[in-house]
């Protein structure tokens, strides 16, 4: 499989529910909207939402930047001739 689609897979799902958790934790300011669920459950809930699509962010850098897609150069530890 090539590694592009598990990652823009991966962002898609970061950018989610990055910008849902957002979106709706804008509209909780009080007096502009009165949510169906109680305020402060809501305002946690978006919070940690965000929290989570800057995590799997966070994760797919790490893992995308350990992976070692660069070009190969010479292996360690070989005799290049100079």
């Amino acid at each position: 499989m090539p590694v592009w689609l598990p990652m823009a897979v991966g962002f898609v799902a970061s950018g989610s529910l990055f910008s849902w958790g957002a979106w709706k934790l804008a509209w909780l300011v009080p007096g502009a909207y009165r949510p169906v669920e109680v305020r402060g459950v809501a305002v946690a809930e978006h919070c940690v939402a965000m929290g989570a699509g800057l995590a799997v962010l966070l994760a797919l850098v790490r893992v995308y930047g350990r992976r070692g897609d660069r070009p190969p150069g010479p292996r360690r530890g070989s005799m290049v001739a100079s």
